[in-house]
């Protein structure tokens, strides 16, 4: 029990925040193509494989 109340006072926790990058669109999008959604510029249009290598 001690060492969760430790980890949750970590004083390094904040840093660790920091170094988790924020999603942006771009990213979100390139995950939707990783997926196979349809791509949001090309609507009518869906990644194949060919396209995601």
């Amino acid at each position: 029990m001690a060492k969760i109340q430790k980890m949750e006072n970590d004083p390094y926790k904040k840093l660790d925040d920091l170094f988790i990058m924020p999603e942006d669109e771009q990213t979100k999008n390139s995950r939707k193509k990783a997926l196979g959604q349809k791509d949001p510029k090309n609507k009518n249009k869906t990644v194949t494989n060919k396209e995601k290598k």
